[in-house]
């Protein structure tokens, strides 16, 4: 599996990707649009052809890349492509995932993930699971 950097071309693919996790990423969407309308290097959007997308950021303050989004296609799934997908980032990986989630918590503790604490949304209403990989 290979990644590319994503472009305006990749459009309906990541609309597609994002309609079939709607109800795990929400209106995430939003960020893909500031990522084709942004000149940051430290903000990218890769592709899997045919298999997902990874969306990441380097963060100066934590010194390390910042997973946003990682999305499989349904027919995908349970395959191994998101952990193949976060083998091929650099080190170190942080990311936050729903507190509650259980699938996604054991997904990344299982790939070597390790639990670095929590955080709580802005709001206060949300719970967050803080993790890094080294």
């Amino acid at each position: 599996m290979e990644l590319r950097i994503a472009n305006k071309n990749d459009e309906d693919f990541v609309k597609r990707v994002f309609a079939e996790n709607k109800n795990i990423l929400g209106n995430y969407y939003f960020d893909w649009i500031g990522y084709i309308n942004s000149t940051k290097a430290t903000n990218c959007f890769y592709i899997a052809e045919g298999i997902g997308i990874l969306h990441i950021k380097f963060s100066s303050k934590q010194k390390a890349y910042i997973i946003q989004t990682i999305a499989i296609l349904k027919e995908q799934k349970r395959k191994g492509y998101a952990s193949d997908m976060i083998k091929l980032l650099p080190r170190p990986i942080f990311l936050k995932t729903d507190y509650d989630n259980e699938e996604s918590n054991s997904f990344y503790r299982a790939i070597g993930f390790i639990a670095v604490g929590n955080s709580i949304s802005k709001n206060g209403k949300k719970k967050f699971t803080n993790y890094m990989l080294l």
